[in-house]
């Protein structure tokens, strides 16, 4: 799954870069200018895209990472975590909601049988303790909302979760894009985006990891 997902994002990086070419090249359209204008003065459509991307990140490959981190060097600490978790929490409802609705076949196709599987079992011993720690882990979290809504979990337990787990992250990622625009420094953003998935990972390993790989029934959906 890992590797799909991996594949998928170089390909649209790849087709990023060469409509970048065809356009500021061959067309002479500044794109950079026009995303450094969104940037250096953002409004109601940089505030849009922020939430936009999010929504949509389990549909496509986007680096959610980055983009709450400039939602908070575009709107600040607190308007750049708002915006992020707006986003972040209408992406969780939508996989939870398309496989609640839709069950296990789309379920799959969006992230994958095996990761289905190994998050059932997760879920099915942690319940929602589980969705709290996945929000910070790239892939599990998107796995386990998807599995949250097949498994029927109570909507407003798994928005509860969803919101308890992503404040911090949205806080965090914010507070190191502000920080990185005043100071005009990248390492807040470097130490962000690579620290607090890193520590998601470890933490989630240390606490519910274990359950991957064995078989637990337990009923967690009330």
């Amino acid at each position: 799954m890992m590797r799909h997902w991996s594949l998928i994002f170089f390909l649209a990086c790849a087709v990023v870069i060469l409509v970048w070419l065809i356009v500021e090249q061959v067309l002479h359209i500044p794109l950079m200018y026009g995303a450094q204008k969104l940037i250096d003065e953002p409004g109601v459509f940089s505030a849009l895209a922020v939430v936009g991307f999010l929504s949509f990140d389990l549909l496509l490959p986007v680096p959610s990472s980055l983009v709450m981190v400039l939602s908070g060097a575009m709107f600040g600490v607190v308007g750049g975590a708002l915006l992020s978790l707006v986003g972040s929490l209408a992406g969780n409802v939508l996989g939870f909601e398309i496989a609640r609705r839709y069950g296990m076949g789309p379920s799959k196709r969006l992230v994958g049988a095996e990761q289905v599987e190994r998050m059932s079992r997760v879920f099915s011993r942690y319940g929602i303790v589980a969705v709290i720690l996945s929000r910070p882990v790239p892939v599990v979290m998107e796995a386990l909302s998807v599995v949250c809504g097949l498994a029927g979990m109570n909507r407003r337990k798994f928005l509860v979760a969803s919101l308890i787990g992503t404040v911090p992250i949205c806080l965090a990622y914010a507070y190191a894009g502000s920080s990185s625009s005043e100071m005009g420094n990248v390492v807040p953003v470097f130490l962000a985006v690579v620290g607090i998935p890193a520590l998601g990972w470890l933490l989630w390993k240390r606490k519910v990891g274990r359950s991957e790989g064995s078989d637990v029934v337990e009923d967690a959906t009330t």
